[in-house]
């Protein structure tokens, strides 16, 4: 008897507290620690498994590819001072709208791998449809989910609750359509050819993220500046596009397939502690390039400054048959422009 309610008490032990396990183990996830997130969001990455390193990878690399587009502009999708891990410019602007498509389509793009990686479960690969008629391929082999990766970043996205007014909500999800359309539009086919060499089989593949985060961006050059309108008995607010040059709403619809934006950007030059906008002090520049980065448009008049940055670097390598390869170490100076 004794022998018995010794192995009930054991079974209590290791199994009767799993919840409060779980909650540790939450505590201390990333989702758990990542600045700016609600409730719903945080819940959403843990709804899934695997779902939150997909996430977590996907709004990195976002980030990442914002950065690289950028780095040579006056803007550079740098963390905003005292703001949320996705808020990487002021709400309503053009960069706002980039920022919004290019996270939805690398969260979809991470989410999307790891289905196809089988890292992520209640996910799998995408249905084999029959070949149409005069079709000389056919579906084989995993394609990738993009259905469940589009869906999992709509909702991670749409959780997002910064205050948002109804117009800005409205612009929000318009944007990260416009992203998870991007992502959707450029699968690729990925073929082997059969033994008779007339079908082949064929996968459906993501193309590499900077091709997504490219065509983005040429839609951040065109993006369509909007307002609200209200019709209905609920006066439910829907978009409506503003005349370029005269400033006043011409009662059509922007295009699913453009980024739109509500409010003018700032010109990010200098420090606003109000947007938490860095400024561009300090920042590299490029002398006499008539490309992005330049001097005189990234200093904003205020003039730069060269300094020198010893770097070093392996140098005169030797191998030998009876040695381990050996180096020097050099050192070079390299000449650096940083705005003033």
């Amino acid at each position: 008897m004794k022998l018995y309610v010794g192995f009930i008490v054991f079974l209590l032990y290791c199994f009767g507290d799993t919840s409060s396990a779980k909650k540790a183990r939450r505590s201390d996830s990333w989702c758990h620690k990542a600045p700016g997130l609600s409730v719903s969001q945080r819940k959403l990455c843990f709804r899934v498994l695997g779902l939150e390193t997909a996430i977590k990878k996907g709004i990195e690399r976002g980030l990442s590819e914002c950065e690289r587009e950028f780095q040579w502009s006056r803007w550079n999708c740098s963390a905003l001072v005292n703001k949320s891990l996705l808020e990487r410019a002021p709400a309503g602007t053009r960069e706002a709208a980039f920022t919004t498509a290019l996270l939805s389509a690398s969260i979809a793009y991470s989410v999307t791998k790891a289905c196809t990686a089988k890292n992520v479960t209640e996910c799998r690969c995408e249905g084999i449809r029959r070949p149409r008629y005069g079709q000389t391929w056919k579906r084989k082999g995993c394609s990738a989910n993009a259905h469940f990766g589009t869906y999992s970043s709509e909702r991670f996205m749409l959780n997002d609750r910064r205050n948002k007014s109804a117009i800005d909500t409205l612009v929000m999800k318009h944007n990260i359509r416009v992203g998870l359309q991007v992502l959707q539009e450029n699968r690729v086919a990925k073929c082997t050819v059969g033994k008779t060499g007339r079908v082949k089989s064929c996968h459906l593949t993501l193309p590499p993220l900077h091709k997504i985060s490219r065509i983005i961006k040429g839609k951040y050059h065109l993006a369509t500046r909007v307002t609200a309108h209200k019709r209905g008995k609920n006066n439910s607010p829907f978009l409506r596009t503003i005349e370029r040059y005269r400033d006043r709403p011409n009662g059509k619809r922007p295009r699913k397939s453009s980024l739109v934006y509500i409010r003018y950007s700032p010109t990010y030059c200098y420090r606003q502690n109000e947007y938490g906008i860095p400024g561009t002090r300090g920042r590299r520049c490029q002398l006499n390039s008539l490309k992005e980065g330049d001097c005189t448009l990234m200093c904003c008049g205020r003039g730069y400054k060269r300094e020198a940055k010893l770097q070093k670097r392996f140098c005169d390598c030797k191998t030998s048959v009876d040695k381990p390869c050996s180096c020097k170490v050099c050192t070079d100076v390299i000449m650096e422009n940083k705005c003033m």
